[in-house]
């Protein structure tokens, strides 16, 4: 297609920057964010080659939260496309640590994220050469996605939403969105809102699917979570989930004064960055820590699960959840995946990355806001006093998850149509 001034200025100035990507990269793996041995990925350079005769299918999911969504949809469409290889981009460690694991269960190639310059992009297409792609979330990059409509591979958007604050940049950049988005061959949008939002960028096709971030659910109690309730015994465990800089600390503030007031319990501390495990331990230096392979003991007050992998098993041992990314303006990490283990949800008023999830789960009570400390404890109390109000919680939320779960199967259905007619 041809190239408004807005994309070729954009593609001229990741061309000029292109020199410096070393020097970004070279930050990166000293801050522990790149994997050294796999920079020509970001090049677009791959050390094998690759030849596939079924469907080739490209998913870009840039984090964690993304690479779920994807290899829940990736699980749904082998289901309908029996000869696809899953190309899966993503830009950060721990996704791609995610995606290599369900490589075992999946024909998955995990490749780190290009760089957003024409040649780079284009060693990416021209190597892989995808069938068709799906980009989720939010990781919008005019190149890549020009790139593939130029080479005519359909695109598709799902779990797809933006901010109000990036869907005002856009709107600056009327011309260069144009060229993103008026070619998208259908977007599956969060919400009615989220799906306006693309219908005025040019996407006809827009509709209302839901968030696909659907977090894996361990249905057989784990070793690790047994192991947390034999140690907690009857104490009731209160867990910040995902936790960011600044909520540890009101966190443990939170508890120590939910322990003068009688409210005997466990307090358990998962960072969402594992990395930042020494950082918070000194907040609470008395507490075990999983990364060192300890357990809390019985007269342990606080824990600290700095690991990767482990939510399934804290939630399935937790009482009550206090959800992080909600307390600070991150935009709150999805409330799904505890209420899908029937856990009550203490949250902030940071909800704008899973705002539908969050409306549903607080008007069935499953998520409730706390606007500060004093409120959190109000909840965190009135919960600890009533089992059957959790009990009923833990219905509703459960019941709202296994809905929610049909969500990748409608989308690999609907992207299985619009492919095959559009090669028919």
């Amino acid at each position: 297609m041809a190239a408004s001034l807005s994309l070729s200025l954009y593609r001229g100035f990741m061309t000029a920057l292109s020199p410096l990507l070393p020097l970004y990269l070279a930050r990166r793996i000293k801050a522990g964010k790149e994997d050294a041995a796999r920079l020509g990925e970001r090049y677009g350079r791959y050390d094998a080659p690759f030849h596939h005769d079924g469907t080739t299918i490209w998913l870009h999911a840039i984090s964690v939260g993304e690479a779920m969504a994807a290899l829940a949809l990736a699980k749904d469409l082998r289901a309908r496309f029996k000869d696809a290889h899953f190309i899966i981009t993503t830009g950060t460690m721990t996704s791609a640590e995610i995606v290599q694991k369900a490589a075992m269960r999946l024909p998955i190639s995990h490749v780190f994220a290009p760089f957003d310059a024409p040649r780079f992009v284009r060693r990416f297409f021209d190597h892989y050469q995808p069938d068709f792609g799906v980009i989720f979330e939010s990781d919008f990059w005019p190149v890549m996605m020009t790139s593939a409509h130029d080479k005519r591979i359909p695109l598709f958007l799902a779990s797809a939403q933006m901010s109000e604050a990036s869907a005002a940049n856009w709107a600056k950049r009327p011309a260069l969105a144009r060229d993103m988005f008026a070619p998208i061959a259908a977007c599956f949008a969060h919400d009615a809102a989220q799906a306006d939002n693309f219908q005025a960028f040019g996407i006809s096709d827009s509709k209302v699917t839901g968030s696909l971030k659907l977090p894996p659910f361990e249905e057989t109690k784990t070793d690790f979570a047994s192991a947390l309730l034999k140690t907690s015994k009857t104490r009731l465990i209160l867990l910040g989930a995902s936790t960011h800089a600044g909520e540890e600390t009101a966190l443990l503030q939170i508890s120590q004064r939910l322990t003068k007031a009688g409210i005997v319990h466990l307090l358990i501390i998962a960072p969402r960055h594992p990395d930042r495990g020494d950082e918070v331990a000194k907040m609470m230096p008395n507490a075990k820590r999983r990364s060192q392979n300890q357990l809390p003991e019985s007269d342990c007050l606080t824990y600290l699960c700095d690991s990767l992998g482990d939510m399934p098993s804290l939630y399935q041992a937790a009482d009550i959840v206090w959800l992080g990314a909600t307390f600070v303006d991150r935009g709150g990490h999805n409330p799904l995946e505890p209420a899908s283990y029937g856990k009550p949800v203490i949250c902030g008023r940071s909800h704008f990355k899973n705002r539908h999830e969050f409306e549903q789960l607080t008007r069935l009570g499953v998520c409730q806001i706390a606007h500060n400390n004093d409120e959190s404890i109000k909840l965190i109390t009135a919960l600890a006093q009533d089992k059957d109000t959790r009990a009923t919680i833990a219905k509703a939320g459960k019941a709202y998850a296994k809905k929610a779960a049909s969500r990748p199967a409608k989308v690999a259905a609907s992207i299985e149509a619009i492919w095959r007619e559009g090669r028919s």
